[in-house]
């Protein structure tokens, strides 16, 4: 999940307190890991700044943009064997791309090519 705030306000401070940004949560029977938390703030200015899990007392002001993404499940089960009906859906929803599904799942992508 990705979230976004923009402050408003002439100045403000941010605090955190996440988990999960250096290891990720596991995968279990054959899963994959899932990915890892972080928390970014983007200046006015553009320029950005990377920030730890737990912070407190980050200075910011108007303009500033402040991104968490929370870090995703592992998967459950081996990725190879996913069943081809639901991998189809999957890419028709959007959820995964060919690239991916051809990575992750072994999957034929548009072009043919296994990975």
């Amino acid at each position: 999940m990705v979230r976004e705030w923009r402050l408003d306000a002439a100045e403000g401070s941010l605090s955190t307190n996440f988990e999960r940004f250096r290891h990720a949560p596991y995968g279990i029977q054959g899963g994959e890991p899932g990915s890892l938390s972080r928390t970014t703030v983007t200046h006015a200015d553009g320029t950005q700044l990377s920030l730890r899990s737990k912070v407190s007392g980050i200075p910011l002001a108007a303009g500033d943009i402040v991104t968490i993404e929370t870090s995703g499940g592992g998967g459950f089960g081996d990725p190879r064997k996913r069943d081809s009906q639901r991998l189809a859906k999957d890419l028709a929803d959007g959820m995964v791309s060919p690239q991916q599904a051809a990575s992750l799942y072994g999957a034929e992508t548009e072009k043919g090519a296994a990975a």
